[in-house]
């Protein structure tokens, strides 16, 4: 019978269509849906492996760490072992990949089948077909994407969300908004993908691009390249244009033990020399409020064998040691090289809201953008592509009456008579 002359009308229908092409394809709908979650339940059995193992693990009796802690293997007084937070900032990313797989080849499947341009040619309203995939992909298909990892991560994952007082709804609103904003990111990447080939490679290309420019391409002030951790909040939110980098910098702020540097220092009073050896990185507790609460100096034997040699010759040339009367021992720090908005357990409300915030903005930026190219790459129009100026011409904005209006009227009279 025709799609419905309303907007409303044709948003249910295309939306009632979305869905029941999705159940008709269950390995598409698992990979959107179900990969994301059990990517990080596969990430649990792997912290489960590390802590049954030693490998890598204070929390296992075989690790170093394991005395000093007086076989506590819990989190200090919640009563869980917790992750590390590591393996979901280094691969949380590729979990999403199917995802991206998911909504740009189904669309661009639909675009070069001309699918989009016969409905058009039926009455579809490009506004109609673009809102229900956007409301399908992202806002329903991504609460259930998020929800599952809610319900996976919440038990521990993302170190409960930095010590989130509510992990599961911190890990519910990240995700879902993310997924969203993914979705917006997507839509934008269709109008510039000419195949189905390509679309699933760059999802995966994109995805990983995104961990190694965080660890190793982001350039601070000076041109270094280095990562975005280090970089300052407002060029941080500059990168957080781009969603991935912005789930990338949520995901990493979780991580309470981020890295702290300490040094071997000693005086000697009856000569007065004083010993100041090169910093080194010391893991030496999972949170900062934690360690001042307990008093805790990492020692000097956790140091690596290096930096204690060093740190021996000294004494040995002094001709004294720790145990000598007017000599001083210890290890200065642990101190924090990141800035202020990193130094706390948590990082602050204000630094979190403006990253939520940025992937709201992202949504607003990549739906505007796929509207905009949509109209002027010919592939995407499948017809006559606008010309990319075309937000300036009256004749888009109020239609053939500006057209009129825009010539001499004897012209704009045989023009309406025509």
């Amino acid at each position: 019978s025709g799609l419905p002359l309303s907007g409303w009308g044709q948003f249910q229908l295309i939306t009632w269509q979305i869905f029941r092409m999705k159940l008709r394809d269950m390995s598409g709908l698992f990979k959107q849906v179900f990969f994301p979650a059990l990517f990080f339940t596969a990430i649990w059995l792997i912290y489960v492996i590390m802590g049954v193992s030693g490998f890598g693990n204070r929390w296992s009796p075989k690790n170093f760490n394991w005395d000093r802690k007086d076989g506590d293997t819990h989190d200090y007084e919640r009563g869980q072992i917790l992750s590390y937070g590591l393996l979901e900032f280094l691969a949380g990313q590729i979990a999403f990949v199917p995802v991206m797989q998911t909504v740009i080849v189904g669309l661009v499947v639909e675009h070069h089948a001309k699918l989009l341009e016969s409905s058009r040619m039926a009455g579809q309203r490009d506004a109609a077909y673009w809102a229900a995939h956007f409301v399908a992909d992202g806002v329903v298909i991504g609460f259930v994407t998020a929800f599952l990892i809610a319900v996976v991560g919440s038990p521990g994952l993302f170190r409960f969300a930095g010590f989130s007082d509510f992990p599961f709804g911190m890990m519910l609103a990240l995700h879902w908004v993310y997924v969203v904003a993914l979705v917006a990111f997507c839509f934008a990447a269709t109008t510039l993908i000419p195949s189905a080939m390509v679309a699933s490679l760059f999802s995966v290309v994109c995805q990983i691009f995104v961990i190694i420019c965080s660890l190793l391409l982001a350039p601070d002030h000076n041109g270094k390249l280095g990562d975005i951790f280090s970089l300052s909040p407002r060029v941080q939110r500059c990168w957080a244009v781009i969603p991935q980098f912005a789930y990338t910098l949520v995901v990493q702020s979780f991580m309470s033990n981020r890295g702290r540097f300490c040094r071997i220092t000693a005086f000697n009073e009856a000569t007065g020399d004083a010993y100041r050896g090169l910093k080194y990185s010391c893991f030496f507790a999972d949170d900062d409020e934690v360690a001042e609460e307990n008093d805790y100096a990492p020692p000097i034997d956790d140091a690596k064998r290096k930096y204690r040699d060093d740190f021996e010759a000294w004494l040995l040339g002094q001709g004294v040691d720790c145990e000598t009367d007017g000599v001083e021992c210890g290890v200065d720090g642990p101190w924090s090289e990141y800035r202020a908005f990193y130094t706390d357990a948590r990082t602050t409300d204000e630094w979190m809201g403006a990253m939520f915030g940025m992937l709201l903005l992202d949504v607003v930026i990549y739906l505007i953008l796929a509207w905009y190219l949509n109209q002027v790459v010919p592939w995407s129009e499948y017809g006559q592509p606008k010309p990319p100026w075309f937000i300036f011409l009256p004749s888009y904005w109020c239609g053939e009456r500006a057209q009129l209006d825009a010539v001499p009227p004897r012209d704009a009279a045989a023009a309406a008579h025509d």
